[in-house]
């Protein structure tokens, strides 16, 4: 019997960006130590045939090394959606919306972009750091998770979640669980 492929969500790897280290967000000693860690955690929890949705902020700087050295190396059939630091030579899509268990979401890089006719929302933008916390959590325990009225935000950015992809079956589970609590 043949494995069925995963779908996994993921943001905000920032491969090559130095600044991430240089500010102080991410621990690492250098580029390449924080790009093979993310490589690592990512080929670990994902297979060759998974789906992996990276809702932005893929690259910073030297992308062709990227192309060369990076995106050959993660597993996964990956598609693409375009965060604020992304250029325009990578294929990307601004944003989508799939169903997935009987619900809607829309996946888009920045929260405050979504269209707001879905009510779940997987995003990426905000960095664990705190620095660009525009939305503020309500759900403590989940400091990736937040409600606002009828619109559940779940944050998908790497660093929330062990530098590596959700399971999206995971991500669902988590946002039925505080809705269950909460609501």
């Amino acid at each position: 019997m043949k494995n069925q492929s995963k779908i996994f969500i993921t943001s905000d790897t920032h491969f090559n960006h130095k600044t991430m280290i240089d500010e102080q967000w991410r621990k690492f000693k250098s580029v390449n130590e924080m790009n093979e860690f993310i490589i690592d955690r990512w080929n670990k929890t994902v297979s060759k045939e998974d789906i992996v949705y990276h809702l932005g902020d893929v690259v910073m700087n030297n992308k062709q090394d990227f192309d060369k050295n990076i995106l050959p190396r993660l597993n996964g059939k990956i598609i693409f959606i375009r965060g604020n630091h992304c250029n325009q030579l990578m294929s990307m899509i601004d944003n989508c919306i799939i169903s997935f268990k009987g619900k809607q979401l829309e996946l888009v890089h920045n929260p405050f972009d979504a269209t707001e006719t879905i009510r779940m929302i997987l995003h990426g933008h905000i960095h664990k750091s705190g620095k660009h916390n525009e939305l503020r959590t309500t759900i403590q325990e989940k400091p990736y998770l937040h409600i606002k009225g009828d619109f559940v935000f779940y944050n998908c950015n790497l660093e929330y979640h062990k530098y590596k992809p959700k399971l999206l079956n995971e991500i669902l589970g988590e946002i039925n669980q505080i809705m269950n609590k909460y609501t």
